[in-house]
């Protein structure tokens, strides 16, 4: 018994292990070349232009050709394979991505900054030594940060009583520089410095205090250095607007904003800020354009920006666009009190986006609603999400101020984690009215420092119960930036991530509304409260070759209405770092270039599956005659959360394999999407000019494949204390039960089952009928049992309905055969 317990033992623990180990252990996969942009250099450029531009990054040899969306970014190619990019005079203030393309597929994107200003380019980017360059501003210089230690210096002019404008981008660029910026007069004397303005970029309006010659030193905050440490250095005397007042514009109406910032020509607000007033119209809001938004970080995903440029300005500034009623901070007319107290709190309207400042240390902001018993409302504060340096929470109370009901704090939810980190430091959540009448709502700053600062700004959104959902297309690569490229003859994944806001909670579908001849996708669906699903591409053999965009919509049903909205595109700006870097796309650039050796598709039998259920994922991997025969593991991508992954070894001589999934009876009825993952070797490249390569790691995606889950009529279980193993020739006795719900009173007939048919094993199925849910069921293995655990292996009921077999519910049946 010893002996007969140890093999149990150490044959479970072999098994666990290997499931363990393929299903946390990073894959570390040669797989398709994936070509990483990691600099382009010079980083931006003035309209009308041509200048020499170099790329430098992995997997970037025998480049064809450089891309950017925009019609009016293009670039050309010598014989030496040297690039050129041309701007057009009428290409528009702002950022813009630039992708590589080459045999090995499409590059990860990389940051144009396009803008009036005048051009230096550092010459020896390498160098470590404090060499002075002479400018004269208005210019741009474009450097980097080469190696440990260097620090660009730059001498201009200035007259006294100038304010000149000192602005590095970095981080905005994708540049790994955290930047600091120093400015010392002729006589060494320091200034001003900064760090840490934008995200990690520096920012300094420093007013000349006579007239003569200046140095503004630029180094890395620790003083490293590194090929993408690289930067844009503006210095100039124009204006500079940072924040509006209020922060947005309702789309369909004319609004004033007073636009705030430095050399604005009119009044002043602090000591440099100054402010002046413009009215906009409708027309002038910049809704969908080629340029990045100026605030395009992860976690700005469902904010909708317009880029607008003030008269004589460089470069535009961010107004939010709302399609809600927009109001500045208000107070109590009847005491014209300040709002910084309860007793000044002004009654705001339902539904409201309405601007305040928290610039006085310690400062908060009160307001007044007016709520129905049960009313549902929704509570959202937008600030670190449009580049305020805010830590927001809001304190609800009752009517009298002092009782407290509820609190909202930033927002830790984090599905695109390192590859597309969308958490933010803004207060989201939902609140019920328990009473009719008055509450009080305030509006504060956690971090708040001892200093006046009138960039603390924020956004207080209030509406009533309004879900909706925000979906996001990112690259499958978890490790490092990459690009979209279509292989004919395979199949290509993208991921779905979504962000719901407002308590939204439904089925999300995903289709493509524009993609390239010779490619297909097949929607793809969220089920209620999943956050990530797969999108699959398949390419056929003689697809195309393509270089453009690809679209796609979420659509979903909100009080019997279909709502259709557009899906947006992610991308990580940067690996490495602690927490992630990623940030929006324009669009979703892709290429169809290239072929794959190895194709993986999936399929199943059902279209609907009961709660409590098995579902079995059959999948086939198709080889060139050129490719290698080898063995494979098959596991589950885009999971709902409660369906526990499993994995499936297939043989090297099959080329079909069956994983399966128990759909656990929790899981909420609705549309989902999943697909699987395939882990095997191939030859890449095969039968390529530079040579046949040894076999490498690949993981394949197969198709997704789309079911409905509907509410269980009944639900199979196996007893806690039924036989984990059977011995050959040996005859066991199985508890279970088939539970009636949902008010089924059908039939339920139990059988073994398994993909393929059981195998060495048999059981005397069992029927219950009328108020039946549990009996036994009695298995014999046979003499010539294959030992070990059958794959899949299940026990499943059939429910009848007027004796026509229609619902299959299943359980896996965890026993082994032994000797």
């Amino acid at each position: 018994m010893v002996g007969y317990n140890e093999t149990m033992v150490k044959n479970t623990m072999h098994w666990l292990s290997l499931l363990l180990l393929c299903l946390t252990t990073p894959w570390v996969a040669a797989d398709f070349p994936a070509p990483r942009l990691d600099r382009l250099f010079p980083p931006g450029g003035m309209p009308g232009s041509s200048f020499e531009i170099e790329v430098t990054g992995s997997e970037l040899e025998n480049l064809t050709e450089l891309y950017s969306p925009h019609p009016g970014i293009t670039f050309t190619r010598d014989a030496q394979g040297q690039f050129t990019a041309h701007l057009a005079r009428d290409v528009p203030p702002g950022r813009y991505t630039v992708q590589c393309l080459g045999p090995k597929g499409l590059s990860s994107s990389r940051l144009l900054l396009v803008n009036e200003l005048p051009v230096l380019n550092e010459q020896d980017v390498q160098e470590s030594k404090a060499e002075i360059t002479e400018v004269k501003f208005p210019v741009a210089v474009q450097g980097v940060i080469g190696a440990k230690g260097d620090i660009d210096i730059y001498r201009f002019e200035a007259e006294a009583g100038q304010v000149v404008i000192l602005e590095c981008w970095a981080e905005r660029l994708d540049s790994s520089l955290r930047a600091v910026l120093q400015v010392v007069d002729d006589n060494g004397k320091r200034l001003a410095s900064n760090s840490g303005f934008f995200g990690t970029d520096a920012f300094l309006p420093v007013q000349i205090p006579e007239t003569g010659n200046y140095e503004v030193h630029i180094s890395d905050l620790v003083f490293a250095g590194a090929e993408t440490a690289f930067y844009r250095l503006e210095i100039h005397d124009r204006p500079r607007v940072l924040f509006t007042l209020p922060a947005a514009v309702h789309e369909d109406q004319s609004n004033s904003l007073q636009l705030i910032g430095y050399n604005l020509g009119s009044k002043t607000q602090s000591t440099l800020m100054q402010s002046i007033n413009m009215d906009v119209e409708p027309d002038q809001f910049i809704r969908k354009a080629t340029s990045l938004p100026v605030h395009a970080q992860a976690n700005a995903i469902g904010v909708s920006f317009s880029n607008m440029l003030a008269p004589n300005a460089i470069m535009p500034y961010a107004v939010g666009v709302t399609d809600l009623p927009v109001v500045s901070e208000i107070r109590d007319k009847a005491t014209d009190a300040g709002n910084d107290t309860v007793h000044g709190a002004g009654v705001l309207p339902i539904p409201v986006d309405v601007t305040g400042q928290l610039s006085r240390p310690n400062d908060r902001d009160w307001y007044q609603i007016r709520l129905r018993k049960g009313e549902v409302i929704h509570v959202e504060t937008l600030g670190d999400r449009i580049g305020s340096p805010v830590d927001l929470s809001v304190h609800l109370f009752d009517a009298s101020g002092e009782k407290q009901l509820a609190t909202y704090h930033n927002s830790v939810i984090d599905v695109g984690q390192k590859r597309f980190p969308a958490s933010h430091a803004d207060a989201v959540g939902q609140f019920t009215a328990t009473r009719d009448g008055l509450y009080h709502l305030v509006v504060l700053d956690r971090t708040s420092s001892s200093k006046e600062n009138p960039r603390r700004i924020y956004r207080l959104i209030l509406r009533r119960e309004n879900p909706r959902v925000h979906v996001v297309a990112i690259n499958k690569s978890r490790e490092t930036p990459a690009g979209f490229t279509l292989r004919p003859g395979g199949n290509t994944m993208l991921h779905l991530l979504a962000f719901p806001t407002g308590g939204f909670h439904a089925s999300v579908k995903i289709s493509a509304v524009k993609l390239p001849p010779g490619v297909t996708c097949e929607p793809s669906w969220m089920g209620p409260g999943v956050n990530q699903v797969p999108l699959v591409f398949q390419i056929a053999e003689n697809a195309e070759l393509f270089l453009g965009q690809l679209q796609f919509e979420a659509s979903y049903q909100r009080g019997g209405e279909t709502i259709t909205v557009p899906v947006t595109t992610g991308t990580m700006s940067r690996s490495g770092t602690p927490n992630g870097l990623g940030r929006l796309e324009t669009e979703l650039t892709a290429a169809v270039i290239g072929h794959s050796p190895l194709a993986a598709t999936a399929h199943v039998d059902r279209l609907r599956y009961q709660q409590g259920s098995i579902i079995d994922l059959q999948v086939t991997v198709d080889r060139d005659a050129d490719q290698i025969a080898d063995s494979m593991l098959i596991s589950g991508e885009g999971l709902p959360a409660g369906i526990q992954d499993r994995v499936q070894t297939v043989a090297a001589d099959q080329k079909s394999g069956t994983v399966s999934f128990y759909i656990p009876p929790f899981l909420e009825p609705g549309r989902y999407s999943i697909a699987a993952r395939v882990r095997t070797k191939m030859n890449y490249p095969a039968n390529a000019k530079e040579g046949s390569s040894p076999p490498q790691d690949v993981e394949l995606t197969t198709n997704a494949v789309s079911f409905e889950v509907y509410p269980a009529p009944f639900v199979v279980e196996v007893d806690l204390d039924a036989p984990r193993t059977i011995s050959r020739g040996e005859i066991v006795q199985l508890k279970y039960s088939a539970r009636r719900q949902n008010g089924f009173i059908g039939k339920i007939h139990t059988e073994l089952a398994a993909p393929g048919g059981v195998q060495g094993i048999r059981g005397r199925g069992v029927t219950f009928v009328g108020q039946t849910d549990a009996g036994v069921i009695q298995i014999i293995a046979n003499d010539d049992a294959p030992l070990g655990q059958q794959a899949g292996l299940r026990l499943e009921g059939l429910g009848t309905v007027e004796d026509e077999g229609v619902h299959l519910g299943s359980i896996f049946l965890n026993l082994e055969i032994v000797e």
